[in-house]
């Protein structure tokens, strides 16, 4: 579609230019009266044309990049354009020679109707410019400001917006715009990679010297590339070569990127590096990090090694200047040698001579470019680069000579010449210098194509770079599997350790008391009636400890006064003979003792209540009545066998509770229960399980319930299932988690 609209454009642009030519050239034979009609008519059709061409541009720039259909329609593009001006040119002239040949009154009336049109084209869009500025603040805010709303507009910056032209009836296609804003500018004059990769590596603030370092090392990119292009023979061989250095840039970095990262994982209480797939701007970051420590430890061999480099680029750079300035002074002696006698050479030949001369002043051009290339590469500030910089100025100078002699020839043989001749020779001339124009423009772009070819071998360099990084990457990530599955494979092992030595240690406390109820039974057997050992008079389940001898233990009271700090009392209260060590104590906290009746001591009624001997013991498992003589079973409370140290918080009267006043009242003893919470319920082992909570703990939930609304959600769940994970109610219920401790 794009081609098709662009030969329907050359058309178009062929009948215009046409018509304008055409028009020039009957401008002088035309009536006085008609030439101000003809000349506007003329300026209209050059506005379309210009509009045309735009259009034309817009149309190639939707072709595809790099393609040859492309390239062919922007060199057509660009010779439309020469063309335009030069019809821009003629036009002036002829509107010149017009006035002076006229008289007075008719180049005033000229004027004047020329001045009548451009009042006319400014009120017909009067309406818009005022539409435009109804929002300034007075009309001397209008006259004091430099940009007229009624002729200025302000500048696009969004590139979609510029590349939608504008309508044909736009009233905008008639106003003059504005400067733009140095924040205004718009995206297309600046890269974010490009940007981003100078953020990167900007050392200690300085920016502007990494920008600089930055895009050198784009011009290189573009140079390389541009002689990669120049040594391409065929057409597709150039479209696969890329000439925009950003377009390579932000590929090379795209090339780098890593795919996978590391990442603390803890399981376990043992945290395993695991790799994780990588976000796109950590990734551009890594890749951009990556190259950049690249080329330091490139360029980090040492000044000796930079300068051997640079020794040997400045003895290549001055052999090659020696050659380019014996070709400089080889052609430009030939030109001034035919410039000499291009007055003697017969009429039929000047022209050839003169294309020849046209030409080896284009290669002298070119040889003066590709000498001020070679001076780059010259070490900064020595006298050799200062010598050739001097040189080449005044190879510059002497060609623009060399220039203003060939055009007072050529205007010497114009004037001698007569005009058919004359004629002729111009548009020989011009067509030479059109396709001259041409050949130099394809050699510019076989330049940019070599360098960009460079620039992607180094791209090509910098994914192999990335490759071998993913590889190291690959094999880190097979070490820390093969490690994840020993660790796994080991904690099977250990399980399995774990359960067999549990096994075992059941076994030996099963054949351990075994062992024992059969050694009793022999005892029992063969000695008759064994008295019971009362347990809370003798050390039956306590070792003595042994102690060094000579080593004593006494029993000390200190006290310190608060008033006075630095006195001590201190009180001895005796010795301590035999040190017995017991498996657990919950024997020994309180007797059961009882008083006799009018004396001090009391008596021990353990031997009531614990049997005597084997058949007293028997009959504990048959019913108390049929065996008055002995007593029942006797069996510690419930509070004895909770603890396994002697506490004087046993025992002691649990905390009161009233529901009118919700006060608490202490019991009798100093040391409460506080291993049991308030309003709890104590029981012995052989009553009956509480079925519902005292009055006391309601009064206390319904004081202390502000929301009764997660108490009636918890309800439902445990009426649903009476067990429930933490995880699953705050799931279930969406509670936070700490409310569910």
């Amino acid at each position: 579609m794009a081609a098709k609209t662009l030969a329907e454009f050359e058309q178009q642009y062929s009948v215009q230019t046409a018509e304008v030519t055409a028009t020039i050239a009957r401008l002088p034979s035309l009536p006085a009266s008609d030439r101000p009609a003809s000349v506007q008519s003329m300026q209209k059709i050059l506005t379309e044309v210009s509009e045309l061409l735009e259009q034309m541009e817009l149309a190639v720039r939707d072709l595809a990049s790099g393609s040859a259909e492309r390239n062919k329609y922007e060199l057509r593009v660009r010779s439309y354009r020469n063309d335009k001006r030069l019809l821009d040119g003629e036009l002036e002239k002829a509107i010149k020679r017009l006035r002076e040949s006229a008289d007075r009154e008719e180049l005033l009336a000229y004027d004047e109707a020329v001045e009548m049109d451009q009042q006319i084209m400014i009120a017909n869009r009067l309406p818009y410019m005022v539409a435009c500025g109804s929002r300034s603040i007075s009309t001397s805010v209008l006259v004091q400001n430099r940009y007229d709303p009624r002729l200025f507009r302000d500048p696009v910056t969004d590139i979609k917006e510029m590349h939608q032209p504008l309508d044909e009836n736009d009233e905008r296609n008639f106003l003059y715009l504005k400067a733009m804003k140095s924040d205004d500018t718009p995206v297309f004059y600046r890269d974010h990679t490009v940007d981003k990769l100078t953020r990167v590596i900007m050392n200690s603030g300085r920016k502007e010297t990494a920008r600089h370092h930055v895009y050198a090392a784009l011009e290189i990119i573009k140079r390389r590339q541009y002689k990669a292009w120049r040594k391409a023979q065929t057409e597709e061989e150039k479209s696969k070569i890329e000439l925009d250095p950003f377009v390579i840039a932000r590929k090379a970095i795209e090339n780098c990127h890593p795919l996978m990262k590391l990442q603390g994982v803890t399981r376990g209480g043992t945290t395993y590096q695991v790799p994780f797939p990588i976000e796109k701007p950590e990734a551009e970051f890594r890749a951009m990090k990556m190259m950049r420590d690249i080329c330091r430890q490139k360029a980090a061999h040492g000044e000796t090694h930079l300068k051997m480099i640079q020794m040997s680029l400045a003895g290549m750079a001055a052999k090659t200047l020696a050659e380019f300035e014996q070709q400089y002074s080889v052609q430009t002696a030939e030109v001034t040698a035919t410039i000499a006698r291009l007055p003697s050479l017969p009429a039929s030949d000047r022209p050839a001579s003169v294309q020849s001369m046209q030409k080896i002043l284009t290669e002298v051009s070119e040889l003066l470019e590709q000498m001020e290339l070679a001076v780059r590469d010259l070490a900064s500030g020595s006298a050799e680069r200062n010598k050739y910089e001097l040189r080449v100025r005044s190879y510059r100078n002497d060609k623009r000579l060399l220039d203003g002699e060939l055009e007072k020839a050529i205007k010497r043989l114009r004037e001698s010449a007569d005009r058919e001749e004359l004629l002729a020779y111009d548009e020989a001339v011009e067509m030479d210098q059109q396709e001259e124009q041409l050949i130099a423009n394809t050699e510019r772009l076989e330049r940019s194509s070599r360098k960009i070819q460079d620039a992607y071998r180094m791209a090509v360099e910098t994914e192999q770079i990335g490759s071998e990084v993913l590889g190291n990457l690959s094999s880190q990530r097979e070490t820390i599997s093969r490690a994840r599955d020993r660790m796994r494979e080991a904690d099977v092992e250990l399980g399995r350790s774990n359960r067999l030595l549990n096994t075992m240690i059941r076994r030996v406390i099963q054949n351990r008391l075994l062992l024992l109820v059969v050694a009793r039974s022999h005892l029992w057997s063969a000695a008759g009636p064994i008295p019971v050992v009362n347990m809370f008079f003798n050390c039956d389940f306590g070792e003595l400890y042994h102690v060094t001898s000579g080593t004593l233990r006494v029993i000390m009271q200190i006290r310190r006064k608060k008033k006075k700090p630095d006195e001590i009392e201190t009180k001895f209260l005796g010795l301590v003979n035999y040190l017995y060590t017991f498996d657990t104590m919950c024997d020994f906290q309180y007797l059961p003792l009882q008083k006799r009746q009018d004396e001090e001591a009391y008596d021990d009624l353990l031997p009531r209540l614990i049997p005597q001997d084997l058949p007293s013991s028997l009959c504990w498992w048959e019913r108390p009545d049929e065996h008055p003589g002995y007593t029942p079973l006797y069996l510690p409370p419930f509070q004895f066998s909770r603890y396994n140290t002697p506490s004087n918080k046993l025992l002691c009267r649990e905390t009161d509770f009233t529901i009118e006043k919700m006060r608490r009242k202490t019991g009798h003893g100093q040391n409460l229960r506080l291993q049991r919470r308030a309003l709890s319920v104590t029981v012995q082992a052989n009553d009956p399980f509480p079925a519902a909570p005292t009055p006391e703990a309601v009064a206390d939930a319904d004081f202390r319930c502000k929301n009764l609304e997660p108490h009636k959600m918890l309800e439902s769940l445990y009426r649903e299932r009476p067990m429930w994970t933490r995880v699953a109610i705050s799931y279930k219920t969406g509670l936070e988690y700490s409310l569910l401790k």
